[in-house]
């Protein structure tokens, strides 16, 4: 298991990155607002691996869920394929799965009032008609800003307990899976892979 400091020597970003560029099959994990999916879109970008977002797979038009055999089906059509990034929780679907067939697993850590704000701020910009964060049957829908928005206090109080009752699920599965399969990503080191990614593809 890799855990990962707020710096590292340059030796050691280019250990990490080899890692994670010779890894075909990535799943992103970590806390409402802890930056899965600013992430994962920059690692695809990078290493030209199709992303996946599970908001954009579960959640239909008008926030309505679908039958868990659809979602899980559309999870293990995901599984199935040779390259991908897969960013999302949802722990309660298929995680033990995800967190198998993956080879690598990155787990994004961020403090829990960041994770708060930056969750805030979303419902703030889609209240304001930004409705680049929203899933993508959500913002390609015609209902109202309010509608769209759809300010879920449940998502804070996930935020708060995710330490205590979501990660341990997540590293039990883990533990099983294999600790040398993943590594855990601040914000700052983030920002340092991107740059380091950024510099090698214009060599």
């Amino acid at each position: 298991m890799w855990l990962v400091e707020n710096s590292l020597h340059n030796q050691d970003i280019h250990i990490l990155i080899n890692r994670i560029k010779t890894a075909p099959k990535i799943l992103i994990l970590g806390s409402p607002g802890s930056g899965k999916s600013y992430f994962s879109v920059i690692l695809g970008k990078h290493l030209r691996i199709p992303v996946y977002h599970l908001d954009d797979m579960y959640w239909e038009e008008g926030w309505k869920r679908p039958h868990d055999s659809v979602f899980h089906a559309s999870v293990q059509d995901i599984l199935s394929k040779d390259r991908w990034i897969l960013e999302g929780n949802y722990h309660k679907y298929l995680l033990r799965e995800r967190i198998h067939a993956a080879d690598l697993v990155i787990m994004m850590q961020a403090p829990v009032l960041l994770c708060e704000l930056r969750m805030l701020g979303r419902w703030v910009k889609v209240a304001l008609g930004d409705v680049g964060t929203l899933p993508e049957k959500i913002k390609n829908n015609t209902y109202r800003k309010r509608d769209r928005n759809h300010l879920d206090v449940a998502i804070l109080k996930l935020i708060l307990d995710f330490g205590n009752k979501i990660c341990p699920i997540i590293y039990q599965h883990i533990k099983e899976s294999g600790h040398e399969k993943v590594i855990f990503l601040n914000r700052r080191l983030v920002k340092t892979l991107d740059s380091f990614l950024m510099s090698e593809a214009r060599r």
